[in-house]
C-alpha cells in the first residue's frame, strides 16, 4: 500500500514537495485555503530552466481529514496557527509531522500539539510560487535536513532460518527517507532540531535579511559596502546565537558559501516584501536578535525592513 502524505501550504516549497512525491508514487495530497482550492485545476507543475517540466496530479482539499503517514508543513511562518485549523484533530492523524518552516520558533508549537511526531526540518531549494499550483524551481537539486536518527547498523547478518519478526518493519523515519530517495530528494539525517534548524538560519538570514534591505538580489547588496559588512555581521551574529542554544557552527564556511553565490541569488522574504505581502521577519531575525548576545548587524537591517514595509506590515 503506498505512503499517505499530506502538504499543508501550496507555496513554492509544499508544490514542488507534492509533484516530486506524486511522481514517485506516494499518494499525496495537497491542503489549500479556499481561496486557492477556487483556482486550483487538480494538476501541479514545476517549470525549470535547468530541468525538464514536470506535472502530477495532486488532489487538494480545504481541509485534513484522512490519516496520513506524513504531514508536510510548508506554510510560511506567521500563518501556522492559522494552517494548524485546517487539520481535523479527531479525524486525521499524522503519523509524522514534518516541519520545512523557517526560523526556530515554531517548534514548542508543533511539539505541544504533536508531541514526538513532530520532526524539524530544513529545505535547501531555489523554488518560487508562479500561481496556484505552478512553481519555478530554479536549482537543480531539492535537498532536506530532518532531525530523524540515524539507522542503526544491523547487528549482523540475517539467517534464512529466522521467522519474520514484527521489529523488523521499517521505523516510520526509515519509510519516510525511503520515499524521498525514490522522488529524488536527497535526505540528511542524524543532526537534533536545534542543529538543523539553527544552520539554516546561518545560511538563511543574512541572506534574506540583506536582500531585502537592499531591495534586490545579492549582488545588489555586495554594489553596496555598508549593508555588505551588516550581511557579513548578521551571520557571525547568528551563529553566536547558535552557539548560545548549543549549536556549534563555525562563521568562517558560512560567509564563503554567501561569498560564492551568484549576484542573481535573492529571497522569498525580499520578493514577499518587494510584493507587498506580509514578511517572515521575526521567523528569521527574531531568534537572533532574542538571544543573549548583541545583535547590532542583525537589528540594523531589521530596522532599514520595517521602515520599508508598508505601515500594516511593520
Amino acid at each position: 500500500m503506498a505512503e499517505r502524505h499530506a502538504v499543508l501550504g501550496a507555496g513554492g516549497v509544499g508544490t514542488a514537495l507534492a509533484v516530486d512525491l506524486a511522481r514517485a508514487g506516494v499518494d499525496v495530497q495537497l491542503v489549500m485555503r479556499p481561496e486557492s482550492i477556487a483556482a486550483y485545476g487538480g494538476v501541479a507543475t514545476v517549470h525549470s530552466s535547468r530541468r525538464p517540466t514536470v506535472t502530477a496530479a495532486v488532489p487538494a482539499a480545504e481541509r485534513l481529514t484522512r490519516p496520513v503517514d506524513v504531514l508536510w508543513i510548508t506554510v510560511k511562518a506567521p500563518h501556522l496557527p492559522a494552517a494548524l485549523h485546517r487539520v481535523d484533530a479527531d479525524r486525521a492523524a499524522p503519523g509524522l509531522v514534518v516541519s520545512l518552516l523557517n526560523g526556530v520558533d515554531h517548534m514548542p508549537l508543533l511539539g505541544e500539539r504533536y508531541g514526538e511526531r513532530a520532526i524539524a526540518g530544513a529545505a535547501w531549494v531555489d523554488v518560487r510560487r508562479a500561481g496556484v499550483g505552478t512553481v519555478r524551481r530554479e536549482s537543480l537539486f531539492t535537498e532536506l535536513d530532518l532531525a530523524l536518527p540515524d539507522p542503526p547498523p544491523p547487528a549482523g547478518p540475517p539467517s534464512v532460518t529466522d521467522a519474520p519478526s514484527p521489529t523488523d518493519a521499517p521505523s516510520p523515519g526509515a519509510r519516510l527517507t525511503a520515499a524521498l530517495r525514490t522522488a529524488g530528494i536527497a535526505c540528511r539525517t542524524g543532526r537534533g532540531a536545534a542543529d538543523v534548524l539553527w544552520r539554516k538560519l546561518a545560511q538563511l538570514a543574512p541572506l534574506a535579511l540583506a536582500t531585502t534591505a537592499a531591495g534586490g538580489p545579492l549582488g545588489k547588496v555586495r554594489q553596496d559596502p555598508g549593508l555588505l559588512a551588516l550581511m557579513d555581521g548578521c551571520a557571525r551574529e547568528v551563529c553566536a546565537a547558535a552557539a548560545a542554544h548549543g549549536v556549534g557552527i563555525a562563521p568562517e564556511p558560512v560567509l564563503r558559501r554567501l561569498a560564492a553565490l551568484p549576484d542573481g541569488t535573492g529571497s522569498s522574504l525580499q520578493r514577499d516584501g518587494a510584493a507587498g505581502q506580509p514578511v517572515e521577519l521575526d521567523a528569521i531575525a527574531g531568534p537572533v536578535l532574542r538571544a543573549a548576545g548583541p545583535a547590532p548587524a542583525t537589528g540594523e537591517l531589521t530596522r532599514i525592513i520595517r521602515r520599508q514595509a508598508p505601515p500594516a506590515h511593520r
